[in-house]
C-alpha cells in the first residue's frame, strides 16, 4: 500500500529563524508560518488563520538560518509525522509535527498581508494543504453539534518505510487524528475499521478547555474530501510497534 502524508504550505516567516543544536551537535531549526484562506461553506465563505512551525534538521537548518528572514513568503513541502516519548510517570505523550522536505523562498508582487493581536503577520491567500493515505483504525462514530451539525473526529494509520542506520529497510506507523464537518462526515457512513482511505484537508490546532479548567491543544487535519481506495493486499499493522525517533 503507497501510503501518504505531505503537507503543502505557502505562508510568511513571523520570525528570524534560529539555529539549534542537539546534545550530540545536530544542528536544526524550526520555520514558523503564517497565513490564512478563504473556504467556502454551507454558510457562506469563512476566512481561517492558521500558523504551523516546520522543522529542519542537518545543514539544510544552517542554510535556512543563514537564508530567510522575517516577513518573508516561504513555500514549504515536506511530511507530517507523529512524534512519540514517555513523560516521567511511565505515561506516552504526543505531538503532530512537519518535517520540511524542501523550502523556496517565493515572490508575490501583489501578495497582501494582515496583522493577528499578537503582531504576526499572515500571508492573505495562504495555502495550507494535507493529504493522507492511511487505514481507518476505527469505525466511525457518526455524531452531531449542539446545534445539529454533522461532525465527526476518526483517526487514521499511516505506515512509513524508512531506512535506518545499519541500511536496512524498516517501519513505522503515524496516527493522525482527522475531523469532518456536514456532507463530509455525513459520507463516513459508509466506511469501516480496516478502510485505506485517501484523505485530503488542511492543518489545523485546535485548544479548548475542559470542565475541571485545564486547558488542551490537539493537532488534527480537517477533512475536505475523502476518497476509499483499494487495494488487493494490506500489510498488517504491528501493534506494539515502535515509532521512530
Amino acid at each position: 500500500m503507497n501510503n501518504v502524508h505531505t503537507i503543502r504550505l505557502v505562508g510568511s516567516l513571523t520570525r528570524d529563524p534560529e539555529l539549534q543544536l542537539s546534545t550530540g551537535g545536530r544542528p536544526s531549526c524550526e520555520l514558523l508560518l503564517s497565513g490564512e484562506e478563504k473556504v467556502q461553506g454551507p454558510a457562506g465563505e469563512r476566512i481561517l488563520p492558521w500558523m504551523h512551525g516546520v522543522l529542519l534538521t542537518g545543514p539544510a537548518a544552517r542554510t535556512a538560518v543563514e537564508k530567510y528572514s522575517k516577513g518573508q513568503v516561504l513555500s514549504i513541502e515536506g511530511h507530517l509525522e507523529q512524534h512519540t516519548w514517555k513523560l516521567g510517570n511511565g505515561q506516552k505523550a504526543s505531538v503532530t509535527r512537519i518535517r520540511a522536505s524542501s523550502v523556496e523562498r517565493i515572490e508575490l508582487p501583489d501578495a497582501r498581508f494582515t496583522t493577528d493581536q499578537e503582531g504576526n503577520v499572515r500571508l492573505k491567500g495562504g495555502v495550507n494543504e494535507v493529504v493522507l493515505q492511511g487505514k481507518l483504525l476505527r469505525t466511525p462514530d457518526p455524531r452531531s453539534t449542539s446545534a445539529g451539525t454533522p461532525l465527526l473526529h476518526f483517526p487514521l494509520v499511516v505506515m512509513e518505510t524508512y531506512t535506518d542506520v545499519d541500511g536496512l529497510p524498516n517501519d513505522t506507523y503515524h496516527q493522525f487524528e482527522c475531523v469532518a464537518w456536514r456532507e463530509v462526515a455525513k459520507g463516513m457512513g459508509q466506511y469501516s475499521e480496516g478502510d485505506v482511505l485517501r484523505v485530503q484537508g488542511r492543518l489545523k490546532i485546535d485548544q479548548w478547555t475542559d470542565r475541571k479548567g485545564e486547558q488542551h491543544t490537539a493537532t488534527r487535519v480537517e477533512a475536505s474530501q475523502l476518497e476509499r481506495i483499494q487495494v488487493a493486499r494490506q500489510k498488517p499493522l504491528q501493534k506494539g510497534k515502535k515509532p521512530r525517533k
